[in-house]
């Protein structure tokens, strides 16, 4: 499987559904193809592929192992085709029963990093236990889409609490390009609540990839400095996030 890497093609992407058939993302290895040929037209040249993983629903070994036959054949259906490279991860849903996992497994690319989704509805009480026990077993969470969460928009207090004690935070691509929740987003990247921008990319029609597209409406420094905290996240490096910023006031309407 050839690796694109043209002088364009610059960012990263920690977040994607590409892997064919494993959750609600690409359905087979045609829609996945297209998304990587979408991927490198958008100028991303590396990417993760993280489907989702509920350890209330499957174990790590049987999530791992469909994650592999996933990723094999895509590896197949790509092969002699120039594509973004790609490194294998997961959006691990929060639960109070997920700190029974070893989540050193789940992690990006065998980093220390961890992509986690919160729930939409409401703010887990047992969030900062789990958030400190990952801190110490040298796991450092970054949390999905916090754009999404209207407990983070209405009470700020508590992603700044999550950002101080060390977790990282990424914001959608598409909402500045939709604008919904984009004002949010943009402050959150501006104010260092948010240190990533990424797809989230699900299919070719409706939630596609747009990552080039939405770091072209922002300023060059959050840009640039988003995609340097992707790149070490790829390289494995530390990520180490400046003190936030506080913020009075904020307007996104609810997704």
């Amino acid at each position: 499987m050839k690796s694109a890497k043209g002088d364009s093609a610059a960012w990263v992407d920690l977040h994607t559904h590409i892997l064919p058939g494993i959750d609600d993302g690409a359905k087979d290895e045609a829609t996945s193809l297209r998304m990587l040929q979408l991927q490198q037209r958008e100028g991303v040249d590396r990417l993760f592929l993280t489907p989702h993983y509920d350890c209330r629903r499957q174990s790590v070994d049987d999530f791992l192992r469909q994650r592999q036959e996933a990723y094999d054949r895509l590896c197949r259906a790509a092969a002699g085709t120039p594509v973004p490279a790609m490194k294998l991860g997961a959006e691990v849903h929060f639960s109070a029963d997920l700190m029974e996992q070893d989540l050193s497994r789940l992690t990006l690319g065998e980093s220390d990093y961890l992509l986690l989704e919160l729930s939409h509805r409401r703010y887990p009480p047992v969030l900062v236990q789990a958030i400190e026990q990952m801190l110490d077993c040298g796991i450092t969470p970054i949390l999905a889409h916090v754009e999404r969460f209207s407990y983070f928009a209405e009470h700020l207090d508590l992603l700044l609490d999550l950002i101080y004690r060390g977790v990282l935070a990424q914001v959608s691509a598409d909402v500045f390009i939709s604008r919904r929740c984009g004002s949010f987003a943009r402050a959150c990247l501006k104010h260092d609540l948010a240190q990533f921008v990424a797809s989230d990319a699900h299919n070719d029609t409706e939630r596609l990839p747009c990552l080039g597209q939405a770091m072209a409406r922002l300023p060059d420094t959050l840009r640039t400095r988003a995609n340097a905290f992707a790149d070490a996240v790829w390289e494995g490096r530390d990520a180490l996030a400046p003190t936030p910023r506080s913020f009075n006031t904020l307007f996104c309407r609810r997704p």
